[in-house]
């Protein structure tokens, strides 16, 4: 939603938002780098520069078939992670907070604290209410993904379905944050399973 430079500061109030990336990202000064002076050594608030409570950013969850327990929207896609290997530590406040799932960032996937570290809540990916665009990410097309891809290049026809050839499947959407004048908007967005 917010670009600002690590000499600035952006303070965000009453946020609603679905299918966004990441809130508040900061750059070096003068620019287009991203900094990492954010949550968790990332470019993503809640930080000195981004400033914002967990009380003011709320997910859509009407937009979801929810199961959801919150509705606050964690810090970003970075620096609230969870797994085995690559969680991040808990922000003060979000303890228990909603990140986008599935490509395209069509759905939610609850984060919870635990030991200090970010966890799955078990809840999974909960996909669009909207039955079109689910039926497009339903994991039976996953069955027509042996096409090779790489992640977030262009792509020319929304909906379809490839790999990254690492264990990732891949559709080809409309992602928020990246413009592709030459093919739609689309990119081919590659995830691990959410399902």
């Amino acid at each position: 939603m917010v670009g600002v430079s690590t000499n600035d500061t952006a303070t965000l109030t009453n946020v609603c938002a679905y299918r966004t990336g990441e809130l508040c990202k900061t750059y070096l000064p003068g620019t287009e780098t991203a900094s990492t002076a954010g949550a968790n050594g990332t470019p993503e608030g809640v930080d000195a520069n981004c400033t914002y409570l967990a009380s003011d950013s709320h997910g859509l969850v009407d937009h979801v078939t929810s199961g959801l327990q919150t509705d606050v929207l964690c810090s970003g896609p970075n620096s609230a992670k969870d797994g085995m290997m690559n969680a991040t530590a808990c922000l003060t406040g979000f303890e228990t907070c909603l990140k986008g799932c599935a490509p395209g960032l069509y759905g939610f996937k609850q984060l919870n604290c635990s030991g200090g570290k970010y966890v799955a809540s078990g809840i999974g990916c909960e996909l669009p209410s909207d039955s079109a665009t689910a039926a497009h990410l339903n994991s039976a097309n996953a069955a027509n993904s042996s096409t090779k891809v790489t992640n977030n290049t262009a792509c020319t026809t929304q909906w379809a379905w490839g790999n990254d050839g690492a264990g990732k499947y891949c559709v080809c959407v409309a992602k928020p944050g990246y413009y592709q004048t030459s093919s739609g908007w689309w990119v081919w967005d590659c995830q691990t399973q959410w399902w």
